[in-house]
């Protein structure tokens, strides 16, 4: 799935074990070039990305996220009414 790719998208450092398998996928790849296959030359981290689409909330996103501030409101009273001193 390396193969001819440019980017590969990834976080690194969360997991050093699997850092240590995709780095060495990518180096077999890289063995291949003498066949034409070239390997990923760049690693996007993720974070970036999913930064930025946390960020902006479609239409859809919004009226579940105002659905469930409803529900969690309502529970919110539920449990207030239902407590008690001591």
């Amino acid at each position: 799935m390396l193969e001819n790719r440019e980017k590969v998208f990834y976080s690194m450092g969360r997991d050093a074990e699997f850092d240590a398998h995709l780095m060495s996928w990518v180096n077999e790849v890289r063995a291949k070039a003498r066949n034409g296959v070239h390997a990923p030359g760049e690693f996007v981290d993720l974070n970036h990305i999913l930064h930025e689409m946390r960020l902006i909330k479609g239409a859809d996103e919004l009226k579940l996220m105002r659905r469930a501030a409803k529900i969690s409101a309502a529970a919110h009273r539920r449990a207030m009414q239902a407590c008690r001193p001591a």
